[in-house]
Protein backbone atom coordinates (compact mmCIF):
# COMPACT_ATOMS: atom_id res chain seq x y z
CA UNK A 1 0.00 0.00 0.00
CA UNK A 2 2.50 2.43 0.88
CA UNK A 3 4.70 1.81 -2.02
CA UNK A 4 2.21 2.40 -4.34
CA UNK A 5 1.58 5.94 -3.24
CA UNK A 6 5.27 6.61 -3.36
CA UNK A 7 5.30 5.55 -7.22
CA UNK A 8 2.27 7.68 -7.97
CA UNK A 9 3.96 10.76 -6.25
CA UNK A 10 7.21 9.89 -8.15
CA UNK A 11 5.26 9.98 -11.43
CA UNK A 12 4.36 13.50 -11.13
CA UNK A 13 5.67 16.01 -13.21
CA UNK A 14 8.72 17.66 -11.65
CA UNK A 15 7.51 21.21 -11.37
CA UNK A 16 4.33 19.76 -9.70
CA UNK A 17 6.21 17.87 -7.01
CA UNK A 18 8.07 21.06 -5.80
CA UNK A 19 5.19 23.40 -6.03
CA UNK A 20 2.94 20.74 -4.00
CA UNK A 21 5.67 19.08 -1.98
CA UNK A 22 5.04 21.42 0.99
CA UNK A 23 1.12 21.55 0.92
CA UNK A 24 0.97 18.17 0.16
CA UNK A 25 4.11 16.52 2.09
CA UNK A 26 1.96 16.90 5.34
CA UNK A 27 -0.86 15.12 4.01
CA UNK A 28 0.62 12.67 2.76
CA UNK A 29 2.53 11.75 5.74
CA UNK A 30 -0.80 11.69 7.16
CA UNK A 31 -2.41 9.49 5.48
CA UNK A 32 0.68 7.07 5.46
CA UNK A 33 0.33 7.04 9.54
CA UNK A 34 -3.11 6.80 9.21
CA UNK A 35 -2.83 3.38 6.77
CA UNK A 36 -0.18 2.05 9.00
CA UNK A 37 -2.27 2.14 11.71
CA UNK A 38 -4.67 0.51 10.35
CA UNK A 39 -3.31 -2.64 8.70
CA UNK A 40 -1.40 -3.25 12.30
CA UNK A 41 -5.02 -3.06 14.05
CA UNK A 42 -6.43 -5.67 11.19
CA UNK A 43 -3.41 -8.07 12.01
CA UNK A 44 -3.78 -7.54 15.72
CA UNK A 45 -7.38 -8.62 15.91
CA UNK A 46 -6.50 -11.99 13.95
CA UNK A 47 -4.23 -12.86 16.79
CA UNK A 48 -7.24 -12.23 19.19
CA UNK A 49 -8.53 -15.84 20.32
CA UNK A 50 -12.23 -14.91 21.62
CA UNK A 51 -13.27 -17.08 24.67
CA UNK A 52 -16.16 -18.66 24.54
CA UNK A 53 -20.02 -17.50 26.03
CA UNK A 54 -21.21 -18.55 28.76
CA UNK A 55 -24.60 -21.45 28.37
CA UNK A 56 -27.33 -19.41 30.04
CA UNK A 57 -28.52 -21.26 33.36
CA UNK A 58 -32.11 -21.89 32.98
CA UNK A 59 -32.48 -24.39 35.64
CA UNK A 60 -34.70 -21.57 37.29
CA UNK A 61 -36.74 -22.23 34.66
CA UNK A 62 -36.71 -25.83 35.30
CA UNK A 63 -34.32 -26.25 32.62
CA UNK A 64 -36.97 -25.04 29.82
CA UNK A 65 -35.20 -22.69 27.35
CA UNK A 66 -37.08 -19.61 27.78
CA UNK A 67 -36.46 -17.87 24.63
CA UNK A 68 -37.37 -14.01 26.57
CA UNK A 69 -35.60 -14.47 30.49
CA UNK A 70 -36.24 -11.09 31.34
CA UNK A 71 -39.09 -9.43 33.50
CA UNK A 72 -40.21 -12.81 34.90
CA UNK A 73 -41.96 -12.73 38.65
CA UNK A 74 -40.00 -15.98 39.44
CA UNK A 75 -42.19 -16.61 42.58
CA UNK A 76 -45.35 -17.31 39.83
CA UNK A 77 -43.67 -19.87 37.67
CA UNK A 78 -46.02 -23.01 37.71
CA UNK A 79 -45.20 -26.09 35.72
CA UNK A 80 -47.02 -28.54 33.96
CA UNK A 81 -46.39 -31.77 31.56
CA UNK A 82 -47.97 -34.45 29.19
CA UNK A 83 -47.46 -36.25 26.80
CA UNK A 84 -43.93 -34.64 25.47
CA UNK A 85 -45.45 -31.35 26.11
CA UNK A 86 -44.46 -29.02 28.92
CA UNK A 87 -46.31 -25.79 30.23
CA UNK A 88 -45.10 -23.20 31.83
CA UNK A 89 -47.78 -20.26 33.60
CA UNK A 90 -45.69 -17.07 35.19
CA UNK A 91 -46.20 -13.35 35.32
CA UNK A 92 -43.90 -11.21 32.95
CA UNK A 93 -43.76 -7.85 33.00
CA UNK A 94 -47.32 -7.93 35.44
CA UNK A 95 -48.91 -9.21 32.68
CA UNK A 96 -50.49 -13.44 32.61
CA UNK A 97 -47.90 -15.51 30.48
CA UNK A 98 -47.96 -19.05 29.42
CA UNK A 99 -45.19 -20.69 27.17
CA UNK A 100 -45.61 -24.30 25.80
CA UNK A 101 -42.08 -26.24 25.48
CA UNK A 102 -41.23 -29.83 24.38
CA UNK A 103 -40.43 -31.83 27.20
CA UNK A 104 -38.09 -33.81 25.54
CA UNK A 105 -35.60 -31.00 24.35
CA UNK A 106 -36.57 -28.29 26.53
CA UNK A 107 -36.87 -26.10 23.48
CA UNK A 108 -39.66 -23.43 23.62
CA UNK A 109 -42.37 -23.89 20.77
CA UNK A 110 -45.04 -21.03 21.30
CA UNK A 111 -46.17 -18.39 24.14
CA UNK A 112 -49.10 -15.99 24.70
CA UNK A 113 -48.96 -13.25 26.73
CA UNK A 114 -51.96 -11.19 28.08
CA UNK A 115 -52.67 -7.49 26.32
CA UNK A 116 -53.20 -6.30 30.65
CA UNK A 117 -51.99 -6.50 34.00
CA UNK A 118 -55.94 -6.82 35.59
CA UNK A 119 -55.46 -10.83 36.33
CA UNK A 120 -51.90 -10.89 37.75
CA UNK A 121 -52.84 -9.90 41.16
CA UNK A 122 -53.37 -14.20 42.42
CA UNK A 123 -51.37 -16.86 42.50
CA UNK A 124 -52.44 -19.62 40.17
CA UNK A 125 -51.58 -24.01 39.24
CA UNK A 126 -52.69 -25.91 36.08
CA UNK A 127 -55.65 -27.84 36.98
CA UNK A 128 -55.15 -30.07 34.26
CA UNK A 129 -53.67 -30.84 30.27
CA UNK A 130 -55.16 -27.34 28.58
CA UNK A 131 -57.71 -28.25 25.90
CA UNK A 132 -56.71 -28.25 22.12
CA UNK A 133 -60.24 -26.31 20.31
CA UNK A 134 -58.50 -25.79 16.50
CA UNK A 135 -55.43 -24.06 16.49
CA UNK A 136 -56.20 -22.65 20.15
CA UNK A 137 -55.63 -24.10 23.51
CA UNK A 138 -58.00 -23.20 26.87
CA UNK A 139 -56.27 -23.35 29.93
CA UNK A 140 -57.39 -23.71 33.10
CA UNK A 141 -55.96 -21.77 36.20
CA UNK A 142 -56.71 -22.91 39.82
CA UNK A 143 -57.06 -19.03 41.35
CA UNK A 144 -58.95 -20.21 45.06
CA UNK A 145 -60.00 -22.94 46.61
CA UNK A 146 -63.24 -23.90 44.37
CA UNK A 147 -62.55 -21.54 41.65
CA UNK A 148 -61.01 -21.65 38.59
CA UNK A 149 -60.03 -19.04 35.77
CA UNK A 150 -60.13 -20.21 31.69
CA UNK A 151 -57.67 -18.62 29.67
CA UNK A 152 -58.23 -18.66 25.74
CA UNK A 153 -54.62 -19.06 24.04
CA UNK A 154 -55.03 -17.67 20.48
CA UNK A 155 -51.96 -16.64 18.80
CA UNK A 156 -50.31 -14.81 20.60
CA UNK A 157 -52.84 -13.52 23.19
CA UNK A 158 -54.05 -15.21 26.56
CA UNK A 159 -57.49 -13.97 26.86
CA UNK A 160 -59.21 -14.30 30.04
CA UNK A 161 -62.70 -15.93 30.27
CA UNK A 162 -65.04 -15.73 32.72
CA UNK A 163 -64.02 -17.40 36.41
CA UNK A 164 -66.54 -20.97 37.05
CA UNK A 165 -66.97 -22.17 40.49
CA UNK A 166 -66.62 -26.35 40.61
CA UNK A 167 -66.49 -27.99 44.22
CA UNK A 168 -63.77 -29.69 45.16
CA UNK A 169 -63.48 -33.75 43.37
CA UNK A 170 -65.62 -31.98 40.36
CA UNK A 171 -63.17 -29.66 39.29
CA UNK A 172 -61.77 -32.43 36.87
CA UNK A 173 -65.63 -32.25 35.23
CA UNK A 174 -64.69 -29.29 33.12
CA UNK A 175 -64.85 -29.66 29.30
CA UNK A 176 -64.11 -27.26 26.34
CA UNK A 177 -66.22 -28.00 22.65
CA UNK A 178 -65.95 -26.29 19.40
CA UNK A 179 -69.38 -25.43 17.89
CA UNK A 180 -68.91 -24.02 15.10
CA UNK A 181 -66.75 -20.85 14.85
CA UNK A 182 -67.37 -20.78 18.68
CA UNK A 183 -65.85 -22.53 22.11
CA UNK A 184 -68.14 -23.77 24.69
CA UNK A 185 -66.44 -24.10 28.16
CA UNK A 186 -68.96 -26.42 30.19
CA UNK A 187 -69.40 -28.18 33.46
CA UNK A 188 -72.30 -30.88 33.14
CA UNK A 189 -72.99 -30.60 37.14
CA UNK A 190 -73.23 -26.44 37.71
CA UNK A 191 -74.56 -23.74 36.13
CA UNK A 192 -72.50 -20.33 34.23
CA UNK A 193 -71.63 -22.49 30.90
CA UNK A 194 -70.79 -19.95 28.53
CA UNK A 195 -70.73 -19.97 24.65
CA UNK A 196 -67.51 -17.80 23.25
CA UNK A 197 -66.79 -16.51 19.76
CA UNK A 198 -63.16 -17.50 18.59
CA UNK A 199 -61.99 -14.10 20.39
CA UNK A 200 -62.81 -14.95 23.15
CA UNK A 201 -66.30 -12.64 23.82
CA UNK A 202 -69.23 -14.13 25.51
CA UNK A 203 -72.11 -14.90 22.85
CA UNK A 204 -74.42 -17.17 24.51
CA UNK A 205 -74.67 -17.61 28.82
CA UNK A 206 -76.18 -20.10 31.11
CA UNK A 207 -75.90 -22.92 28.18
CA UNK A 208 -77.30 -26.12 28.69
CA UNK A 209 -76.66 -28.48 25.77
CA UNK A 210 -77.69 -31.99 24.39
CA UNK A 211 -76.80 -34.81 22.02
CA UNK A 212 -79.36 -36.70 19.73
CA UNK A 213 -77.86 -40.41 19.79
CA UNK A 214 -80.35 -41.20 16.99
CA UNK A 215 -78.41 -38.56 14.59
CA UNK A 216 -75.50 -36.25 14.67
CA UNK A 217 -77.06 -32.98 16.09
CA UNK A 218 -76.35 -31.06 19.18
CA UNK A 219 -79.16 -28.90 20.32
CA UNK A 220 -77.75 -26.15 22.66
CA UNK A 221 -80.03 -23.25 24.73
CA UNK A 222 -79.44 -20.27 26.64
CA UNK A 223 -78.96 -16.26 26.67
CA UNK A 224 -78.21 -14.56 24.16
CA UNK A 225 -78.60 -10.44 24.80
CA UNK A 226 -80.81 -11.74 27.49
CA UNK A 227 -83.52 -13.40 24.84
CA UNK A 228 -84.32 -17.07 24.98
CA UNK A 229 -81.98 -18.63 22.52
CA UNK A 230 -81.94 -22.48 20.98
CA UNK A 231 -79.64 -23.82 18.05
CA UNK A 232 -79.10 -26.99 16.45
CA UNK A 233 -75.65 -28.06 15.58
CA UNK A 234 -75.15 -30.96 12.83
CA UNK A 235 -71.33 -32.04 13.19
CA UNK A 236 -70.51 -29.22 15.19
CA UNK A 237 -71.75 -26.51 12.52
CA UNK A 238 -74.75 -24.47 13.28
CA UNK A 239 -77.57 -25.36 11.09
CA UNK A 240 -80.67 -23.81 12.65
CA UNK A 241 -81.51 -21.56 15.76
CA UNK A 242 -84.14 -19.40 17.62
CA UNK A 243 -83.87 -16.39 19.24
CA UNK A 244 -87.06 -14.98 21.26
CA UNK A 245 -88.17 -11.82 20.40
CA UNK A 246 -88.11 -10.33 24.00
CA UNK A 247 -86.04 -9.93 27.00
CA UNK A 248 -86.40 -12.82 29.21
CA UNK A 249 -87.48 -12.21 33.00
CA UNK A 250 -85.41 -14.71 34.52
CA UNK A 251 -86.86 -13.51 38.12
CA UNK A 252 -90.27 -16.10 38.32
CA UNK A 253 -92.68 -17.10 40.86
CA UNK A 254 -93.57 -20.74 40.96
CA UNK A 255 -96.99 -21.39 42.27
CA UNK A 256 -96.85 -24.00 45.08
CA UNK A 257 -100.16 -24.27 45.81
CA UNK A 258 -102.86 -23.02 48.42
CA UNK A 259 -101.69 -19.60 47.65
CA UNK A 260 -98.02 -19.73 48.34
CA UNK A 261 -95.68 -18.60 46.03
CA UNK A 262 -91.47 -19.26 45.03
CA UNK A 263 -89.21 -16.02 43.66
CA UNK A 264 -86.71 -18.28 42.04
CA UNK A 265 -83.79 -17.01 39.63
CA UNK A 266 -83.66 -18.80 36.23
CA UNK A 267 -80.10 -19.78 36.38
CA UNK A 268 -79.94 -22.32 32.89
CA UNK A 269 -82.66 -23.87 30.52
CA UNK A 270 -81.98 -27.39 30.74
CA UNK A 271 -83.53 -30.26 28.89
CA UNK A 272 -82.67 -33.65 27.69
CA UNK A 273 -83.47 -35.50 24.76
CA UNK A 274 -86.22 -37.90 25.08
CA UNK A 275 -88.06 -35.18 27.77
CA UNK A 276 -88.07 -31.18 27.07
CA UNK A 277 -87.52 -31.45 23.10
CA UNK A 278 -89.77 -32.58 21.11
CA UNK A 279 -89.55 -32.79 16.82
CA UNK A 280 -92.11 -31.49 14.56
CA UNK A 281 -92.89 -31.97 11.05
CA UNK A 282 -91.85 -27.53 10.80
CA UNK A 283 -89.43 -27.60 13.61
CA UNK A 284 -88.98 -28.43 17.42
CA UNK A 285 -91.26 -27.84 20.45
CA UNK A 286 -88.23 -26.87 23.38
CA UNK A 287 -89.74 -26.93 26.76
CA UNK A 288 -86.91 -27.04 29.69
CA UNK A 289 -86.86 -27.73 33.22
CA UNK A 290 -85.69 -24.87 35.18
CA UNK A 291 -85.86 -25.79 38.64
CA UNK A 292 -85.65 -29.61 39.92
CA UNK A 293 -87.89 -30.84 42.76
CA UNK A 294 -89.03 -33.97 44.38
CA UNK A 295 -92.47 -33.25 42.33
CA UNK A 296 -90.22 -33.16 39.51
CA UNK A 297 -88.48 -30.72 37.15
CA UNK A 298 -90.99 -27.41 37.05
CA UNK A 299 -91.39 -26.08 33.44
CA UNK A 300 -92.70 -22.51 32.95
CA UNK A 301 -92.89 -21.97 29.37
CA UNK A 302 -92.65 -23.55 25.95
CA UNK A 303 -91.06 -22.50 23.36
CA UNK A 304 -92.42 -23.31 19.63
CA UNK A 305 -89.52 -22.91 17.41
CA UNK A 306 -90.58 -22.59 13.78
CA UNK A 307 -89.85 -20.92 10.41
CA UNK A 308 -86.97 -18.91 11.96
CA UNK A 309 -89.08 -17.78 15.15
CA UNK A 310 -89.54 -18.44 18.86
CA UNK A 311 -92.92 -18.38 19.91
CA UNK A 312 -93.46 -18.81 24.01
CA UNK A 313 -96.30 -20.16 25.97
CA UNK A 314 -96.61 -19.97 29.47
CA UNK A 315 -97.50 -23.96 31.16
CA UNK A 316 -96.31 -23.54 34.98
CA UNK A 317 -96.28 -27.43 35.90
CA UNK A 318 -94.13 -29.74 37.12
CA UNK A 319 -95.08 -32.45 34.94
CA UNK A 320 -95.16 -31.45 30.65
CA UNK A 321 -96.23 -34.48 27.89
CA UNK A 322 -96.30 -33.24 24.74
CA UNK A 323 -96.76 -35.35 21.38
CA UNK A 324 -97.19 -34.53 17.77
CA UNK A 325 -100.44 -34.31 16.44
CA UNK A 326 -103.17 -34.26 13.56
CA UNK A 327 -101.78 -32.10 10.85
CA UNK A 328 -98.96 -30.33 12.37
CA UNK A 329 -100.65 -29.56 15.87
CA UNK A 330 -99.03 -30.62 18.92
CA UNK A 331 -101.14 -32.27 21.92
CA UNK A 332 -100.24 -31.11 25.34
CA UNK A 333 -101.18 -33.15 28.12
CA UNK A 334 -103.51 -35.03 26.33
CA UNK A 335 -105.77 -31.74 26.16
CA UNK A 336 -105.07 -29.01 24.68
CA UNK A 337 -104.00 -28.60 20.81
CA UNK A 338 -101.70 -25.96 20.09
CA UNK A 339 -101.24 -25.00 16.23
CA UNK A 340 -97.61 -24.79 14.52
CA UNK A 341 -97.29 -20.78 16.11
CA UNK A 342 -98.39 -22.09 19.57
CA UNK A 343 -101.97 -20.65 19.06
CA UNK A 344 -104.61 -22.96 21.25
CA UNK A 345 -106.47 -24.51 18.79
CA UNK A 346 -109.11 -26.40 21.27
CA UNK A 347 -108.87 -27.95 24.50
CA UNK A 348 -111.17 -30.82 25.96
CA UNK A 349 -111.41 -32.61 29.42
CA UNK A 350 -108.13 -34.43 30.82
CA UNK A 351 -108.14 -37.79 29.44
CA UNK A 352 -106.28 -40.87 28.85
CA UNK A 353 -106.28 -41.12 25.36
CA UNK A 354 -108.47 -43.87 25.24
CA UNK A 355 -106.45 -46.40 27.01
CA UNK A 356 -108.87 -49.42 28.38
CA UNK A 357 -109.05 -50.99 31.44
CA UNK A 358 -109.65 -54.14 29.50
CA UNK A 359 -107.65 -53.90 26.70
CA UNK A 360 -104.02 -52.99 25.63
CA UNK A 361 -103.69 -50.20 23.29
CA UNK A 362 -100.65 -50.22 21.26
CA UNK A 363 -101.13 -47.72 18.68
CA UNK A 364 -103.28 -44.12 19.06
CA UNK A 365 -102.85 -41.93 15.77
CA UNK A 366 -105.04 -38.93 15.50
CA UNK A 367 -106.91 -38.12 12.40
CA UNK A 368 -108.49 -34.98 13.32
CA UNK A 369 -108.28 -32.32 16.43
CA UNK A 370 -110.40 -35.08 18.53
CA UNK A 371 -110.67 -38.40 16.97
CA UNK A 372 -107.91 -41.22 16.98
CA UNK A 373 -107.77 -44.54 15.51
CA UNK A 374 -107.00 -47.06 18.18
CA UNK A 375 -105.53 -50.50 17.36
CA UNK A 376 -105.95 -52.64 20.83
CA UNK A 377 -106.07 -56.42 21.44
CA UNK A 378 -106.81 -58.24 25.01
CA UNK A 379 -104.80 -57.80 28.39
CA UNK A 380 -102.94 -60.81 30.09
CA UNK A 381 -105.77 -62.06 31.90
CA UNK A 382 -106.49 -63.74 28.56
CA UNK A 383 -104.70 -66.85 26.78
CA UNK A 384 -105.57 -65.12 23.04
CA UNK A 385 -106.95 -62.11 21.22
CA UNK A 386 -107.37 -60.57 17.83
CA UNK A 387 -106.54 -57.42 16.68
CA UNK A 388 -109.52 -54.55 16.99
CA UNK A 389 -109.20 -51.34 15.77
CA UNK A 390 -111.79 -48.46 16.45
CA UNK A 391 -112.20 -44.52 16.20
CA UNK A 392 -112.39 -42.90 19.55
CA UNK A 393 -113.73 -39.43 20.22
CA UNK A 394 -111.90 -37.67 22.47
CA UNK A 395 -114.80 -34.96 23.70
CA UNK A 396 -117.21 -37.51 24.08
CA UNK A 397 -115.37 -40.70 25.13
CA UNK A 398 -117.26 -42.95 23.04
CA UNK A 399 -115.93 -45.35 20.28
CA UNK A 400 -117.86 -44.55 17.24
CA UNK A 401 -117.05 -47.51 15.12
CA UNK A 402 -114.75 -50.91 15.82
CA UNK A 403 -113.57 -53.55 13.34
CA UNK A 404 -111.54 -56.71 14.20
CA UNK A 405 -108.28 -57.48 11.41
CA UNK A 406 -109.59 -60.78 10.74
CA UNK A 407 -106.28 -62.01 9.05
CA UNK A 408 -104.50 -62.09 11.84
CA UNK A 409 -106.78 -64.57 13.22
CA UNK A 410 -106.44 -65.65 17.15
CA UNK A 411 -103.20 -64.55 18.85
CA UNK A 412 -101.44 -65.29 22.24
CA UNK A 413 -101.84 -62.49 24.47
CA UNK A 414 -98.37 -62.14 25.34
CA UNK A 415 -97.61 -61.73 21.66
CA UNK A 416 -95.33 -58.54 20.45
CA UNK A 417 -97.87 -56.25 18.48
CA UNK A 418 -97.12 -53.75 16.53
CA UNK A 419 -98.21 -50.90 14.06
CA UNK A 420 -97.46 -48.95 11.28
CA UNK A 421 -99.26 -46.27 9.34
CA UNK A 422 -97.74 -46.85 5.96
CA UNK A 423 -99.61 -43.49 4.10
CA UNK A 424 -102.48 -41.03 4.28
CA UNK A 425 -104.74 -39.90 1.54
CA UNK A 426 -107.52 -38.28 3.22
CA UNK A 427 -109.08 -40.05 4.72
CA UNK A 428 -107.61 -44.05 3.75
CA UNK A 429 -105.07 -45.12 5.68
CA UNK A 430 -102.64 -47.88 4.15
CA UNK A 431 -102.04 -49.75 7.42
CA UNK A 432 -99.47 -52.72 8.66
CA UNK A 433 -99.78 -54.56 11.89
CA UNK A 434 -97.29 -57.35 12.32
CA UNK A 435 -97.98 -59.80 15.22
CA UNK A 436 -94.76 -62.09 16.93
CA UNK A 437 -95.06 -65.11 18.99
CA UNK A 438 -92.96 -65.47 22.22
CA UNK A 439 -91.73 -68.38 20.27
CA UNK A 440 -90.42 -66.30 17.21
CA UNK A 441 -93.36 -66.63 14.88
CA UNK A 442 -95.17 -63.71 12.64
CA UNK A 443 -98.43 -62.94 11.31
CA UNK A 444 -98.66 -59.68 9.44
CA UNK A 445 -101.09 -58.26 7.88
CA UNK A 446 -101.75 -54.85 5.17
CA UNK A 447 -104.77 -53.26 4.27
CA UNK A 448 -106.01 -50.18 3.58
CA UNK A 449 -108.57 -48.12 6.29
CA UNK A 450 -111.47 -46.28 5.74
CA UNK A 451 -110.93 -43.73 9.04
CA UNK A 452 -114.54 -42.68 8.49
CA UNK A 453 -116.50 -45.68 8.23
CA UNK A 454 -113.87 -48.25 9.42
CA UNK A 455 -114.14 -50.23 6.34
CA UNK A 456 -110.83 -52.59 5.87
CA UNK A 457 -109.30 -53.95 2.19
CA UNK A 458 -106.91 -56.01 2.57
CA UNK A 459 -103.52 -56.07 0.00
Amino acid sequence: MVSTLLLFVNRLPEEAREEECDKDMRKLVYLLGLLFFMACGEDAKEGIIPEPDVPYDYSEFGGYHVKDTVGYDMATLEFYSSNDTAWIYAIKGQKVWFGMFNDNTKEQITEWKASSSEESDYTSSFLGNPFKVGDKYVCFMKIAPELYKPFLLKEESAISLKEREASWGSENFFSVREFGENILVYHPHFYGNLLYSSEGVEVINSVAFQDDPESDNEYLSGFKNDKVWFGIYENGELREEYTGENVYDRNIKINKGYGEYEEYFVKALSFGYSSGLLKTEWGYVFYPTIKDSESGGYIHDMFFCNGGKMFPVFVGTYYLDIRNWYDGSVLMGNKVVFSPEGKRLIEFEDNDLGDDRMLSVFCKEPSSYTHIIRLMHARMWADYTVVTIDKYDLESKNSLWSVNVDALGECAVNSKFVAKVLGKDKNIWTMEVSVISFEGQEKISNFKLNTDTGEIIYL
